[in-house]
């Protein structure tokens, strides 16, 4: 575009868009005298000044290499009998057209006819004109001008004419081009002196003194009547302009004073300009039984999948190393011949046999056979083996009961067949292989703990001097024990003791973490196998501690800990008189209320007892909300009490509690009586239910009970309850469901709310709830699943949901038709427990353990490998990987689109563990392509790639000059299950 926008000036968007013809001829006119015509120089900044325009310079070009006596003066008149365009041909090649100067002007059609078709067929000029074009007096002269163009532009057959001539009068000169190697001026003085003699000593000339030795050999050609095309600076810069050089020494042919006239070219036999010797082949012998075949002598032997070069030199100074092409002839599908440039005398030709039969490498010096080509060598099967070649995966640790699999690459170790053994020496291990291609992947599962050796044969023989070698544990054999899984103390030490004496060798982990902080570990070895693991936690609340043996979680990890601080429970209510003893001042039966407040303590529960002098008695506590409760007491003898009050099992502040408890006389009040429970309020059939009736403070008394079912009265049991006096337990079971009625008196006097109304419910046999498998969880992304109810009975629904650290949240709809959707929102990754209960029961099989994942992260995705970089359409490996490990769930997507559009894809991986996989597609096609790589829909880095296929190697080197890709695409892994790229 930006070579365009130079164009302005000639053509706008609005000549183009009217189809103004005349200004979008000059546009398409100054891109040609650029790209066509510009004789090789540097563009852009790099331009040298032209001092001659490229139509002149042609001109000269093509008069230098006429005969004396003949002169081409325009593009137009001089080309209509097409014997000019005959001796141009005769030029390049010899060969052609050696009856050019007697040619009649007459047949102008014919001439130009067959001098056209020659020079396309030969030379490999595109007939962008008609024969009747050149031939008409009308003839356009720009036409014309790009027409002979095709013949001096780099690497044309006139150039390599020119060059050839120019390294044969100057053969003590490697000369290669006509830009860099001209810029010292020797080759300008030699061609001078070749010509004239008038140029002595030129050959001692500095290469460093380029100017000077540039002016001195431009003086020379002006005493041969050659007129400068350039200044002596201009010739010494690297980019000088190859047209203005090339045409320069076409001059030279026609130079005054020249001491022989420029002769007829002679006919050169490119085949005898190259050739390779017995020396120079290798990976394939000279055949013991040289026999015939159909298409010829077959004189060596090669192995399939061993390569096969020929060293071609050069025989003389007339070819160069781009002069040299080859093919090669093969059964089954095409084998690629390549070609290396060695040195500038010798080219190497590579080809790599897939296939028996017979191979037929052909080497051409500009078209033609070279000495002893066609060379045929007969390809047979390699039979070798070589088990050092064998490469074996990386052999990790394996679990016991878990499947153990690594890789066996035999690519390179040619016939032979595969045995793997495993043992740990009193018996072996089940193998299985699996095969692809040249790769093994082998499967094994452990039942023991130990040391395996892995033993690697391939065609009967070890790959390695020393057998590989595994160790094999088991985390659920680890055991854990102690206090410090379940509790502890805030800023106190806690303990607990892991044994891994049966687990086998392994690495012991063990990480602490509480709500908010991480807690010290110190794990000392007791000597016996066993470690005492000291934790000192800094904060109350819930404590995840997590022990991995082998980075795996031993089994019941990870373990939940109650870390507690009863110093902090804060409590309200116990009376403050003291009697002449000094403790707490109780009355006989009087019930007391202690409020306490554990908010600030840590998860526990609080337990209350009383102590008298020949029973310990339990203390009524009451949860009124989440860190509050109250405790409700009375002394039932007088005497001496001791209350304790514990917070998860330690006492708290000021426990346990003095008292001494005096008589007091309560009269007979039925409406202090009090009933407790929820039996006295709803139940379910066939469930053991009770209620207790607290007449402590309702005076001496008795209670009396009756319970009326739906048809009929039901059984109960009336009994005193503890050593309290005046508490009494009732107990029952409903065998039918409906509204019970349960009438209490209290020494023959109903109490108040008495009779009570008690719901019966049917079961609503939670273990026939449903519930789908609970799969496909990411942490912050909400999964839906379904419970199915309709085989239980009615029944409430509830779902609570527990992470690592964090609770999930949970929310359950509900449909008419027995069906409830439960929807889970994980708040981080990792294992989840989630309890469903219906009716208060679990259904089946809850609790459930869930696995979240984390979350895509496109971002971690790295994709790599020859398939992301330019390349050359003949041996293009369109292949690369795209390692996915710690970009959490998600789904790879690759599409190609190239000039064609799109085209399949092919996506595997060994497992579907394996977190690496393998993207391949074969363009068949050059031109740009756009690989999209997507994780979870969204670009991974580097995505969309473009990339450029090309036809050579000069194409593939600009275009990484100017589309250059970042090395971290096109690096490949060396490890996992993938095969070197």
């Amino acid at each position: 575009m930006k070579e365009l926008l130079k164009f302005q000036s000639i053509a706008s968007n609005e000549d183009i868009v009217n189809g103004n013809v005349k200004l979008i001829l000059g546009m398409v006119w100054q891109l040609i005298l650029r790209y066509q015509l510009s004789g090789g120089a540097a563009q852009d900044n790099d331009k040298p000044r032209r001092a001659i325009l490229p139509k002149k310079l042609i001109l000269q070009w093509v008069n230098g290499m006429l005969p004396e006596g003949q002169t081409c003066k325009n593009f137009s008149r001089d080309w209509n009998d097409g014997i000019i365009l005959s001796g141009l041909i005769n030029y390049c090649d010899p060969s052609l057209l050696e009856d050019w100067d007697k040619l009649s002007p007459s047949n102008q059609l014919a001439n130009c006819e067959r001098a056209m078709t020659i020079a396309k067929e030969k030379l490999e000029i595109p007939m962008i004109l008609s024969p009747e074009d050149l031939c008409s007096p009308e003839i356009d002269e720009l036409s014309c001008i790009t027409y002979i163009s095709y013949f001096v532009q780099h690497e044309g057959p006139g150039w390599y004419a020119t060059l050839n001539w120019v390294r044969s009068k100057v053969p003590e000169r490697n000369v290669q081009n006509f830009q860099s190697d001209f810029n010292d001026g020797l080759v300008i003085c030699g061609l001078a002196h070749a010509m004239g003699e008038n140029c002595p000593g030129w050959q001692e000339l500095d290469p460093e003194d380029k100017v000077a030795n540039c002016q001195k050999g431009l003086n020379a050609g002006k005493e041969l009547g050659i007129k400068p095309a350039m200044s002596a600076a201009d010739l010494s810069q690297p980019n000088v302009n190859e047209l203005d050089v090339m045409a320069y020494a076409a001059s030279f042919h026609k130079a005054k004073g020249a001491k022989r006239e420029i002769e007829k070219p002679v006919k050169i036999e490119w085949g005898r300009c190259a050739t390779f010797s017995e020396d120079d082949i290798n990976g394939a012998e000279r055949s013991e039984q040289v026999f015939q075949n159909t298409k010829g002598l077959v004189t060596h032997q090669g192995l399939v999948n061993v390569p096969i070069t020929v060293r071609v030199k050069l025989a003389n100074d007339r070819a160069i190393t781009t002069d040299i092409s080859a093919e090669v002839d093969s059964p089954g599908e095409a084998v690629p011949i390549t070609l290396k440039k060695i040195s500038n005398n010798v080219v190497e030709a590579s080809i790599m046999p897939q296939h028996e039969g017979i191979h037929t490498i052909s080497v051409r010096c500009r078209s033609e056979l070279i000495d002893k080509c066609p060379l045929r060598i007969m390809v047979m099967p390699d039979q070798s083996s070589f088990p050092e070649n064998v490469k074996v995966g990386k052999i990790t640790t394996a679990v016991v009961g878990e499947e153990l699999q690594f890789q066996v690459d035999v690519s390179e170790a040619g016939k032979g067949e595969l045995t793997v053994t495993i043992s740990n020496g009193m018996h072996d291990l089940p193998v299985r292989l699996e095969q692809d291609g040249s790769m093994f992947t082998i499967f094994t599962i452990a039942d023991a703990v130990g040391d395996y050796t892995v033993n690697i044969l391939w065609d009967r023989n070890p790959v390695t001097d020393e057998p590989a070698k595994f160790r094999v544990f088991d985390p659920n054999r680890v055991t854990a024990s102690g206090d410090g899984l379940t509790r502890g103390r805030e800023d106190q030490p806690t303990t607990f003791v892991v044994d891994p004496s049966q687990a086998g060798k392994s690495e012991l982990k063990v990480s602490v973490e509480g709500p908010n902080s991480m807690a010290k570990v110190t794990m000392l070895s007791n000597g016996d196998g066993t470690y005492t693991v000291t934790y000192v936690p800094t904060e109350v609340g819930i404590f995840n501690i997590r022990v991995l043996y082998g980075e795996r979680l031993i089994y019941g990890a990870p373990f939940q800990a109650k870390i507690t601080d009863p110093r902090k429970v804060r409590f309200a209510g116990f009376p403050t008189a003291r009697n002449e003893y000094g403790t707490l001042d109780l009355l006989l039966k009087e019930t007391y209320r202690v409020e306490v407040d554990t908010g600030d303590a840590g998860p526990g529960d609080l337990r209350a007892e009383m102590e008298t002098a020949n029973a310990i008695l339990p203390v009524q506590v009451d949860r009124v909300s989440d860190s509050n409760y109250v405790l409700t007491f009375s002394a039932p003898k007088e005497g001496n009490c001791i209350i304790k009050v514990m917070w998860a099992g330690s006492h708290i502040k000021g426990s346990p509690f003095e008292g001494y408890a005096r008589e007091k006389e309560l009269p007979i009040d039925n409406t202090k009586v009090v009933i407790k429970g929820e039996g006295i309020r709803s139940t379910k059939v066939y469930v053991p239910t009770e209620f207790i009736i607290d007449g402590t403070q309702a005076g001496a008394g008795t209670p009396s009970v009756s319970i009326t079912g739906t048809t009929e009265d039901l059984d109960f049991k009336l009994e005193p309850y503890g050593t309290t006096e005046n508490m009494y337990k009732v107990t029952y079971m409903a065998e039918k469901a409906g509204t019970h009625i349960v009438y209490v008196a209290w020494s023959e006097k109903q109490i108040p709310n008495s009779p009570f109304k008690v719901n019966v419910q049917a079961s609503p046999h939670a273990e026939k709830v449903r519930a789908s498998s609970f799969k496909g969880l990411i942490s912050g992304k909400t999964g839906k699943f379904i419970i199915d109810t309709r085989d239980a009975a009615e029944g409430n629904l509830e779902a609570k949901c527990m992470g690592p650290t964090k609770p999930a949240d949970v929310h359950i709809g509900r449909s008419e038709d027995g069906f409830y959707s439960l929807l889970i929102t994980p708040k981080e990754p990792g294992n989840h427990r989630l309890v469903i209960l219906y009716g208060n029961e679990h259904i089946n099989g809850s609790p459930f353990t869930l696995r979240v994942s984390a979350p895509p992260d496109a971002s971690q995705v790295i994709a790599r490998g020859p398939g992301l970089n330019h390349g050359i359409i003949t041996d293009y490996n369109g292949r690369f990987i795209c390692e996915t490990k710690g970009a959490g769930a998600g789904q790879l997507k690759v599409r190609v689109h190239g000039p064609k559009g799109a085209f399949k894809v092919q996506m595997t991986r060994s497992s579907k563990k394996d977190r690496t996989i393998d993207v391949r597609y074969n363009p068949t096609e050059v031109g740009e392509y756009k690989i999209q790589v997507k994780w979870s829909d969204s670009d991974v880095p580097g995505s969309p790639f473009t990339i450029v296929i090309v036809e050579n190697e000069n194409e593939l080197r600009e275009v990484k000059r100017k589309y250059p890709i970042d090395p971290r695409f096109t690096s490949v892994s060396q490890d996992g299950w993938s095969e070197d790229l």
